[in-house]
């Protein structure tokens, strides 16, 4: 399959029986941040211009890790170079 719509077709689906959850036109990426605490699995992430909470996505984390979350949730835990690559591309 190469396209979303084109599995939806195939599987005899329609958008009114299953609506997309995200826009099929442009890419979500990943953003790093900073992890400033963390309560069960809910996180508080900074980022340079705001403070997020997200869900940990059943990674271990702890306060000062640096991860990258994508739709609030974390996805990948990073090193300080990691972080420090991924955050000057911005």
């Amino acid at each position: 399959m190469k396209t979303i719509r084109q599995l939806i077709s195939f599987l005899g689906l329609s958008n009114q029986h299953f609506p997309l959850m995200y826009n099929i036109k442009y890419m979500c990426l990943a953003i790093p941040g900073k992890v400033k605490s963390v309560n069960g699995m809910k996180i508080t992430v900074e980022y340079p211009h705001e403070t997020r909470q997200v869900l940990s996505g059943g990674i271990e984390i702890k306060k000062d890790d640096y991860v990258l979350v994508q739709m609030g949730v974390v996805i990948k835990k990073i090193d300080s170079k990691e972080h420090e690559t991924a955050s000057n591309s911005w």
